[in-house]
């Protein structure tokens, strides 16, 4: 996969940013408003910036198919539950084994083909699915960084609304900033505390 092996080359570079991200992670989360001590599951969880804060309050497995990336996670979160795992497979784990499966800036890099089993398996294994991935206006910066990347991120702006609602008819969509949101479905009272208006 062209787009995994690119991850194998900036793993280290992406690390740089571990910090930064962090910091922006964490309003990210405040969104979410999960239930605490939920099972979380965090796919292409890179660095492992949003598993780190997750891993506060919840119990959190956090899987990436990047082994440079994976080595670069367990190095920053020595703490954290790391393993390596091809997402694009089916995955290894029981129907709603997890509370919460979640997924941050990965889907726009995969065809549509994985990613549709992505969703699907993801639905599978936990009671309440979250994206967080590119919403709304596109940017000069993003599409050529995007271009260069080489993933599906132009078919992923015009297509993602759609299969997204197609596994939840019932979802949310709770914009983060001008360009990217939170998807939310699978409502599950027990785990999410915060109302959202609902698509």
């Amino acid at each position: 996969m062209q787009h995994l092996d690119l991850f194998e080359w900036i793993a280290e570079p992406y690390a740089w940013f571990y910090g930064v991200q962090r910091k922006h992670y964490k309003r990210v989360i405040e969104a979410m408003a999960l239930k605490p001590h939920s099972k979380i599951l965090d796919l292409g969880a890179g660095t492992g910036a949003m598993a780190s804060l997750l891993s506060v309050d919840h119990d959190v497995l956090a899987v990436d198919g990047s082994k440079a990336m994976v080595r670069v996670m367990r190095r920053l979160n020595p703490d954290i539950y790391v393993d390596q795992l091809d997402i694009t497979q089916k995955l290894p784990f029981e129907d709603k084994q997890f509370d919460v499966v979640l997924t941050s800036f990965v889907l726009h890099g995969l065809k549509a083909k994985d990613r549709l089993h992505v969703l699907s398996e993801m639905k599978r294994v936990a009671d309440l699915v979250i994206v967080y991935d590119y919403y709304g206006k596109r940017h000069l910066f993003t599409d050529i960084v995007e271009f260069v990347e080489q993933g599906d991120y132009f078919n992923f702006m015009k297509q993602f609304n759609g299969e997204f609602k197609s596994f939840f008819p019932e979802h949310a969509i709770f914009p983060i900033n001008s360009g990217s949101a939170l998807y939310i479905g699978g409502f599950n009272e027990d785990t999410l505390i915060a109302q959202q208006d609902t698509k």
